[in-house]
């Protein structure tokens, strides 16, 4: 934290990997088209150190129900001294952006029939990933026309 104090500006990005794209997708005999897909985004900001005990409680609160929604834990309170000593040792940044970018590699550049080749290539495969990273061409597809 005590970089913090010092230099508030801060970068931050979350990349979410999807499928491997095999270069035989593509093209029959060059290994150069193997690729990996992927989601993105990048924010630039300024960060600052949550010191209230009710606004860390509030964040972890919310973090703790989109990582654990089925629940099965005691709510997070100042009440609960179980959780008074936790809260306190624990750090919470927020960062208030000042610039978003996101980034996607999804074959929006490839041409039709090799987009198409991909799909299929990736349906054959059937993971689990890479049903997830159809879903997402896909998507991509219908926003390029």
């Amino acid at each position: 934290m005590t970089v913090l104090t010092k230099n508030q500006q801060v970068h931050f990005s979350l990349v979410e990997p999807l499928s491997l794209i095999p270069s035989y997708a593509t093209d029959p005999d060059l290994a150069c088209n193997a690729s990996q897909y992927f989601l993105s985004v990048s924010l630039q900001g300024v960060a600052r150190v949550v010191e209230s005990m009710e606004e860390k409680i509030e964040i972890l609160t919310a973090l703790m129900q989109r990582l654990q929604p089925q629940g099965g834990y005691q709510p997070i309170s100042l009440q609960d001294q179980r959780y008074v000593k936790q809260v306190k040792a624990t750090a919470v940044v927020c960062i208030v952006p000042s610039q978003i970018t996101a980034k996607f590699k999804l074959g929006q550049n490839l041409k039709p029939e090799q987009f198409q080749a991909v799909i299929e290539t990736l349906e054959q495969r059937g993971t689990p990933e890479d049903l997830q990273t159809l879903s997402w061409m896909k998507k991509a597809q219908r926003l390029s026309y």
